[in-house]
């Protein structure tokens, strides 16, 4: 399905398509400059025998097509439009000359041959203006290569991704243009069409139970990133865990309100996955695993396994957890943290819930002490937050052994062992750092009126505005169609936004949450 918008261009108006879901796309021509007559300006530096490289990003959804040959011009990205020959740099010119685009052709059976050019025209190679005067006008990089007429089949940017050299070539240019002359001329080498790697971000999440929010903090050394990643919005009554949903949504345990709620990575409420309608009651730590969730019930003493859509919430474990406060899935078993009065161990869990051992058996009184929050550190270790005297941060091997114990003057309930090696932790009124080869504790945070919980990495891709499905800057009417033209299984369709192989309601969701203008 397209969805058609418009940009006005020129003195006229050009129909600029935008297809369902974006792909950032590179492309990369390499090559070698084989003569230089320009004796003047940035490019007399430019010598015969340079290596040259031209980078730029597509958009796989902005795009023009010809009205009159089978060709079809990718808006480039001005800012990423890089001409690299030798020691000299130069982009685009800047700026852009009015009424103009630059865009990266395909060809596509034109007529029985394919190719591509770069050009401000989508039906001929005339070439893009770059930021450097010439003698008789603009400077012009002007790049062109013609195949085999079975080289594309269709004139689709992400189909065409691939590396492109002399096989099949018949006709290549690359020359710098000034006016009606060409005074300095490449050979063409290779032309790479890559879809481009989202960048994603990892941030630790935090509720703060006191507040009912959401705080982040960086994974690399703990420094506060935001205090309101996920907002009060009146449904959180006291948030203990938030995870990662493994969709670049965030799930929420919350012992008060009963539920599990879904928030989008902006912190938009999706939806409630499940509830005290389906018997949950004092939510503690939640996990993630093959997609389906997993929430300890202090009253219950019950893990529950809830599937993604929330329509299936099932005991998953009752033997061995009489408080289970947290879950932690290893590869071949699972930690469950019991701060029951008589026990305050660490149980051992098969992947079916049933009860394999005491992983470590506490007497709650040399040992650790009502075990909140159970993380995987490094080498295989494990640790836990110690919350009741002896209070502290504990460590454990990958067997059950304890093999450290640190003070941090607090009473922690989260835990996380930071990219730098030292361990943020998480209790009452502060967040903090431990550094375990010397025992200093330094606080990040200590804010009066919060109450922190749980710690747990999110990793997402920011500022996508991933539900702007026609990239019309606004998530709107032609958006909410997308999705409803799609309904149903569709796995790597642009639509399901949450990747989940099938668009759904909480697809649905992210749309009606993100509407209006992209921020």
């Amino acid at each position: 399905m397209q969805i058609a918008s418009f940009a006005a261009v020129a003195a006229g108006v050009l129909s600029v398509t935008t297809s369902a879901g974006a792909v950032s796309v590179d492309v990369r021509v390499t090559g070698e400059v084989e003569f230089n007559g320009i004796g003047f300006g940035t490019l007399a530096g430019v010598n015969p025998g340079d290596a040259a490289t031209l980078i730029f990003t597509l958009d796989s959804r902005n795009f023009v097509d010809s009205a009159s040959f089978p060709t079809r011009g990718y808006v480039i990205d001005p800012d990423s439009f890089v001409l690299e020959m030798g020691s000299v740099t130069v982009g685009l010119q800047d700026p852009f000359p009015a009424g103009q685009m630059p865009f990266f052709v395909l060809r596509n059976d034109d007529p029985a041959v394919d190719g591509f050019f770069v050009s401000t025209n989508v039906d001929f190679p005339v070439g893009v203006p770059i930021d450097e005067e010439g003698g008789f006008e603009q400077f012009r990089n002007a790049f062109s290569v013609t195949y085999t007429g079975d080289t594309l089949g269709t004139l689709d940017l992400v189909d065409a991704a691939g590396s492109y050299d002399f096989t099949g070539l018949t006709v290549f240019n690359w020359t710098i243009n000034d006016g009606p002359f060409k005074p300095l001329g490449l050979v063409f080498e290779s032309l790479e069409i890559e879809p481009a790697t989202p960048t994603t971000t990892t941030v630790l999440l935090v509720p703060d139970s006191g507040n009912d929010r959401v705080w982040a903090f960086s994974v690399a050394d703990g420094t506060l990133v935001d205090d309101d990643f996920v907002p009060a919005d009146g449904r959180m009554m006291q948030p203990i865990n938030a995870v990662d949903s493994g969709h670049e949504t965030i799930y929420v345990s919350d012992e008060n309100a009963d539920a599990v709620f879904e928030y989008a990575a902006d912190g938009t409420y999706l939806r409630t996955v499940a509830d005290a309608a389906a018997g949950l009651d004092a939510l503690q730590g939640l996990a993630v695993r093959d997609d389906t969730l997993y929430v300890g019930s202090r009253t219950a003493s019950t893990i529950y396994a809830i599937s993604a859509d929330g329509a299936s919430v099932t005991p998953w474990a009752t033997d061995g957890v009489a408080t289970p406060r947290d879950i932690l899935f290893r590869a071949d078993d699972a930690l469950a943290s019991d701060s029951n009065s008589s026990d305050e161990n660490i149980e051992r869990l098969a992947f079916d819930g049933s009860f394999l051992e005491t992983w470590h058996d506490s007497d709650g009184t040399t040992g650790i002490d009502f075990p909140q929050q159970v993380n995987a550190a490094a080498g295989g270790d494990v640790l836990v937050a110690g919350f009741s005297p002896p209070t502290g941060v504990y460590r454990y091997d990958a067997d059950g052994v304890q093999i450290g114990t640190w003070d941090i003057g607090t009473s922690p309930r989260g835990v996380y062992e930071l990219e730098n090696g030292l361990i943020l932790w998480a209790g009452g009124t502060r967040v903090g750092t431990l550094d375990p080869a010397t025992g200093k504790v330094a606080d990040i945070v200590n804010e009066g009126g919060t109450s922190f919980r749980y710690i747990e990495p999110f990793s997402f891709t920011p500022a996508s505005c991933v539900a702007d499905l026609d990239g019309s800057g606004d998530v709107g009417f032609t958006d909410l169609l997308a999705i409803l033209a799609a309904w149903g299984p569709c796995p790597g369709c642009p639509q399901d936004l949450d990747g989940s192989g099938d668009v759904g309601f909480t697809d649905l969701l992210t749309v009606l949450a993100a509407w209006g203008p992209c921020p």
